[in-house]
């Protein structure tokens, strides 16, 4: 009877002698027994039999994991040395295994994205921020290659920087053609476009390139906006590789945090307005983080280690939130605050954070002018009801009784089952650059009446 149950266990079980001889596998084995190339009665690969002689010796179950093939086995070794053999009970691990690799991949995407967004809070020099993103990038997906492209008037594209490849190619390459090439090809179709095999591709032809450094696998995603990008961003391998989902969005991520600090530095270039350039970029970015960290505790919830892990990461976005400068809110569809930073609950507000989270947009209404409440709650129907992201400027009372000038960036956010379930948004206060530019007209006007005068 025991015997039968055995035979019916789902789980491998092998009953191994001294010798390594196995002497019973029930049908769940069959799958251990292939992969070592042997049959009940013959002996187990060489390091089992030094466990399982290991396990006699000490008259303890000893624990240890097997691998076979891409199934990864936690494996029991109970001794019975007064009749010199041993149990052997397999349990399967595989979705664990790949649970726990695929968090560590994401917590190093995570981490590279974080890097990149500091690095472009300390670096101020265009290139050198192109050439450390390159190298982020790399990282975060343990490729061999990356390049950062623009796209210049005449449709083809620059190499601005790059990881791994030899010297000097930075500012002096072009790649030619729009449907010969793999980045030019992504230009044509506006979307990631992911690259299996160079030697089988047929969608485009030009590619001596990436030819000429042994390149096999890859993927590009535009960076930029989808109607007038900045040029193209790609990870490259010498080695055949998939691609799974979490590659092209942790990718598409850099990529708009490439193309947001690109648009950053060319508007100090013009305008000098690094610090609020910076505090847009941070904020967007922090939205993005704190989203994907939700989404990745629901999927780990029941594992603790990863769960332990996961809480961490989390903690470290709610700083980095509160550390922002410009207010940061979320509001459901209820006009209800789910969640704010503190700049918006002590300078919007005037209240501690813990007593905005949970409050309503009516509870507060009393601290707004009529008029301003009623702009608010127009842009918020709009907006919920087109849904997508909207910017607008207005007037705001803040805390200290000050009315300054803001600019809001609103977007729609979506629940589990893809409805819209309310709104997010961060102000930027332009006071100053409103004053800059009431001051700018003023002088204009003076210049342009003393030309006149003047003949």
């Amino acid at each position: 009877m025991a015997e039968m149950l055995l035979s019916k266990s789902p789980t491998p079980i092998l009953k191994v002698g001294a010798d390594g001889t196995v002497l019973y596998a029930n049908k769940a084995t069959n799958v251990l027994l292939d992969y070592w190339g042997i049959n009940e009665g013959e002996k187990v690969p060489q390091s089992l039999r030094h466990n399982i002689k290991r396990a006699l010796s000490q008259e303890n179950p000893e624990n240890l994991e097997i691998q076979a093939g891409k199934t990864t086995y936690a494996v029991l070794l109970q001794s019975f040395p007064e009749e010199d053999y041993v149990n052997i009970q397999g349990f399967d691990i595989s979705s664990r295994i790949l649970a726990e690799e695929k968090l560590r991949k994401r917590e190093k995407q995570y981490l590279s994205l974080s890097n990149l967004g500091r690095m472009s809070i300390a670096c101020e020099d265009f290139q050198a921020i192109l050439k450390k993103s390159a190298r982020l990038i790399v990282q975060g997906l343990d490729m061999e290659f990356s390049t950062i492209l623009e796209l210049m008037p005449d449709g083809n594209l620059i190499i601005r920087a790059g990881s791994d490849w030899e010297e000097g190619l930075a500012g002096s390459t072009i790649i030619r053609g729009k449907e010969e090439s793999h980045s030019g090809y992504t230009l044509l179709v506006r979307k990631p476009v992911i690259l299996k095999d160079l030697e089988t591709e047929t969608r485009f032809t030009h590619s001596e390139f990436l030819k000429s450094h042994g390149v096999i696998s890859g993927i590009t995603v535009l960076i930029g906006n989808i109607n007038n990008p900045f040029g193209v961003l790609g990870v490259y391998s010498t080695i055949k590789r998939d691609f799974t989902e979490d590659d092209i969005y942790f990718l598409d991520s850099a990529a708009l945090l490439l193309s947001e600090i690109i648009e950053r530095l060319k508007a100090e270039e013009k305008l000098r307005v690094h610090h609020q350039e910076l505090e847009r970029l941070v904020e967007k970015r922090t939205l993005e983080y704190t989203e994907a960290n939700e989404k990745l505790a629901q999927e780990v919830t029941q594992k603790r280690e990863i769960e332990r892990t996961l809480m961490n990461t989390v903690r470290f976005l709610e700083v980095l939130l509160d550390s922002i400068p410009s207010p940061v809110f979320q509001r459901n569809l209820n006009a209800i605050y789910v969640n704010c930073n503190e700049s918006f609950a002590r300078q919007i507000m005037g209240l501690p954070k813990n007593l905005v989270i949970g409050g309503s947009f009516q509870e507060f209404e009393k601290r707004i002018p009529k008029e301003l409440a009623e702009i608010y709650k127009k842009y918020d129907r709009k907006l919920i009801n087109d849904g997508g992201s909207h910017y607008h400027e207005t007037k705001v009372v803040c805390a200290d009784g000050m009315q300054r000038d803001f600019l809001f960036h609103k977007a729609t956010y979506e629940d589990s089952s893809g409805e819209v379930a309310g709104v997010v948004g961060v102000m930027l206060d332009i006071t100053q650059l409103k004053e800059a530019e009431k001051t700018s007209r003023k002088s204009e006007e003076r210049y342009r009446i003393a030309a006149e005068q003047t003949g």
